[in-house]
Parts: structure tokens; sequence; C-alpha cells
């Protein structure tokens, strides 16, 4: 077995519900004919989350200990509005983001932040953008002034698989862990 065979590419987000889903894909449906977006590649409607860590390549042998490790976290589930749109200009991104997002979203991303440290040695935490990433390849920031809020009920966080082939990205939800309810 080669080193690259025995490694995954995976990261911890949050999954959106069927519904929530639907109305991020009919928003980004509804900018991919503004200005500025048509030479950019829309997300996948199957591809849309929020990452909370990307992790990288990840040894199969650290996996297990990884999903125990993420299994022990707890949270509670909470709603994020997701409100505004935004454009990181380096990498070409419009993303869908929210103006202040819950305190619990911040619990959730250092709690499972820490459990990742203990797993993966050299993992370096990044400071949380939750955000949506609707286009690549985007070159603005659209001219839509105000977009209704979409209200996401964060219930469960995943671990997910990236793995890429000739046709595209693909990603595969490996394990999910439900937060408390309220």
């Amino acid at each position: 077995m080669t080193n690259k065979q025995s490694k995954k590419r995976l990261f911890v987000a949050l999954w959106p519900d069927d519904e929530t889903r639907r109305q991020i894909y009919q928003l980004q449906q509804s900018l991919n004919y503004e200005a500025g977006l048509s030479t950019a590649s829309p997300v996948d409607e199957n591809h849309i989350h929020i990452t909370l860590h990307f992790l990288g390549s990840v040894h199969e042998q650290e996996i297990p200990v990884l999903t125990q490790a993420l299994e022990n976290v707890s949270g509670h589930a909470f709603e994020i509005d997701l409100d505004r749109l935004g454009y990181f200009s380096k990498p070409n991104i419009l993303w869908l983001g929210c103006a202040e997002h819950p305190e619990a979203l911040s619990t959730l991303h250092k709690t499972t932040g820490r459990a990742i440290k203990k797993c993966l040695t050299g993992y370096q935490q990044k400071k949380l953008v939750p955000h949506v990433t609707l286009f690549r390849k985007a070159m603005q920031l659209p001219k839509k002034e105000n977009i209704e809020t979409i209200r996401w009920h964060a219930g469960s966080f995943v671990l997910v698989e990236s793995k890429t082939y000739t046709e595209g990205v693909q990603y595969r939800v490996l394990q999910q862990w439900s937060l408390a309810h309220l």
C-alpha cells in the first residue's frame, strides 16, 4: 500500500438539512446571472456546508482515534442566520455568511478543535469565519444589496472525506454527531 492510499483528505463541518440546502441553492441560482459571475464556477448543491476545521490528509489509522475524540465533543444545537454575501479576493470565492454568529458555534469550533489537536500532530486551528462557498473563480462581489435571510438550524456536525477525480471533487460524510437540543 502506498503512502497516498493510506491517507484521506478530511474536514469537519456543519451539513445542512434538505430545506436549508434548497434555500441556499436557490440563492446561488439567482446570483448566477449577476455581472462578474459569468465565468464563476458554482459549488455543487450537494457540497453546500460550513467548514469548522480543514484537516487535510489524515492517515487512515488515525481516523478511528479522531472519530472517538469527536464522539466525546458535546454541544448544543443552534441557529445561524445567513444574511450577507462576502468575497475572498485572493482565492476568488463568493460566499454566504452571517453578520453575527452564535456563541454556540464558537464553542463548537473550540471544542472540536481541542479534540482534533489531541489526535492529529501538527494540526493548527484557524480562526472561525463561518461561511458557505457559493462560487469559485468569481471576479467580484455582486451588486446585490440585500438578500433574504436563510435560517440554518445546526443540529449536528460531520466528518467529511473529500476525493478529487478527473470529473471533479466528491464529498462523502463519514460520520455525523448530534448536538443536544435545548
